[in-house]
């Protein structure tokens, strides 16, 4: 979906302490009612808002399990990105051998990033707005494909630190 479409409202991302970002997300009933729709356009009009590449729906407190990403390139800024995909009930169904460590931030854990080690390829399944998609995802797309399940699992960045190392305090702006 082309990011300058979105009729949603933006909307408060939770932080770290509150309870529905620790807790596992239900799934969604599909087909997607109006209000599945409305959740799925405030996501996406947050995410842009907020210059983020990905959001969940616990970071702005439902616990649904959905989320809409960016379909970033590589070569893109991520404050001008244009294309969104949504994602629904996603399962993960298998992860390389191959890994990489990088730096990642999050809206619900403002003013820090972790150094976070994921698989490289991924294949996932997934409900979009209008057909189940199956796809393996590479790179950058692999992990903030990963780092959104980790939301809709209860689970944050920092719970993946196992060094203080690991993780650094970065300046913080809320817009």
């Amino acid at each position: 979906m082309s990011a300058a479409r979105v009729l949603g409202v933006s909307r408060r991302v939770l932080l770290t302490g509150n309870r529905v970002l620790r807790a596992k997300a239900a799934p969604v009933v599909l087909p997607l009612t109006e209000s599945g729709l409305q959740l799925a356009n405030d996501i996406t009009r947050t995410m842009i808002k907020r210059h983020a590449l990905g959001l969940a729906a616990p970071q702005i407190g439902r616990s649904n399990r959905m989320f809409v990403m960016s379909l970033l390139k590589e070569t893109e800024d991520p404050k001008t990105f244009t294309d969104t995909e949504l994602v629904i009930n996603p399962q993960i169904l298998s992860e390389s051998k191959d890994t990489w460590a990088e730096w990642e931030g999050c809206l619900s854990v403002p003013g820090v990033l972790c150094k976070i080690t994921r698989p490289h390829q991924i294949e996932v399944e997934y409900t979009n707005r209008t057909q189940l998609v199956r796809k393996m995802l590479d790179g950058w797309q692999a992990r903030c494909f990963l780092h959104e399940y980790d939301h809709l699992e209860g689970k944050l960045i920092v719970d993946k630190i196992k060094d203080p190392s690991e993780m650094k305090q970065i300046g913080y702006d809320e817009d």
